[in-house]
């Protein structure tokens, strides 16, 4: 179920290729189908979700969870629209875990992308301030479902982030690029980018958060190391304490090795068997979770 054209998935690929922010437009209702902010606070209300999937922020700042819970440990939908009102923003992560319509989307911009993509559910109410500055580890894919949101951004302070916070660096001062995002539209942002989003005057907003797991260089690395095990060179201790001579024919063997391993087709057939693997990985949940895997 690929809630974006064949052209936008392109379009996204391209900007995720080049590391370039991204906006696309569309009708208005065509997330509409997704999540309602009442199906979204009526799932809350039946499920005893961990304290970890929920959050109510305000101003940056996480609510506690007893402020918006009951002591059967199930959200109180009273308290939460009441922080809502006040300015507080509604955080559930992973929803495509509990819902299957946005397990279809996850799935579908899984195999579109060649990687996990995980979705995470906003919803939040006029003038809110959730979230703070903050860089996320992976690509960003916003789709705004219902209402406007102001978003903010500006570029990395350290290209490519994996390990949060250690590969944060210092926050900007202000923001380089802004837009506001209507119902229909969708945004892209590349790992990275620091970025706020604030509500506007008058109008709540729905949106939902995918996030693009990221595929590096470490990763590709990570799935040699099977076939160097299979080399003697790999296999062998490093040279003893004081053999110089020996540090720089050991280091020069696996060079040669390595030079062989990294290669244009390795990469290629590294790509290909994790798109197979994470299809399989896919159904696999998608049994565990729903009982059994949808034709599409």
């Amino acid at each position: 179920m690929n809630v974006l054209t064949q052209d936008e998935l392109v379009h996204v690929q391209h900007a995720r290729a080049e590391r370039q922010m991204l906006c696309l437009e569309g009708p208005t209702d065509r997330f509409a189908h997704l999540c309602t902010p009442g199906a979204l606070l009526e799932m809350l209300a039946a499920l005893e979700l961990s304290a970890e999937r929920v959050a109510l922020v305000h101003e940056g700042k996480e609510c506690v969870p007893q402020a918006y819970r009951l002591e059967n440990g199930l959200c109180d939908l009273a308290k939460i629209e009441k922080l809502m009102h006040a300015g507080a923003a509604l955080l559930v992560t992973k929803l495509h875990l509990i819902d299957r319509q946005i397990w279809r989307l996850s799935k579908s911009l899984s195999l579109a992308f060649g990687v996990p993509v995980n979705v995470n559910v906003y919803l939040s109410g006029p003038n809110s301030q959730g979230f703070s500055k903050h860089v996320d580890h992976h690509d960003v894919l916003v789709l705004q479902v219902q209402g406007q949101k102001s978003w903010f951004a500006a570029p990395p302070t350290l290209d490519e982030p994996v390990v949060l916070p250690d590969h944060m660096g210092e926050a900007p001062g202000h923001a380089e690029w802004e837009t506001t995002l209507n119902s229909g539209q969708a945004l892209f942002l590349p790992r990275g980018w620091w970025h706020w989003a604030t509500g506007v005057r008058n109008e709540g907003s729905l949106h939902l958060s995918c996030g693009i797991e990221p595929l590096t260089a470490i990763h590709f690395i990570n799935s040699l190391r099977t076939r160097l095990m299979k080399e003697k060179d790999f296999r062998r201790d490093v040279p003893l304490r004081g053999d110089v001579q020996g540090d720089e024919d050991y280091v020069q063997a696996l060079r040669s090795i390595l030079s062989e391993a990294l290669s244009a087709d390795e990469v290629a057939k590294f790509r290909a068997s994790r798109e197979v693997k994470l299809g399989e990985e896919l159904d696999a949940l998608e049994i565990r979770i729903w009982g059994d895997v949808e034709e599409h």
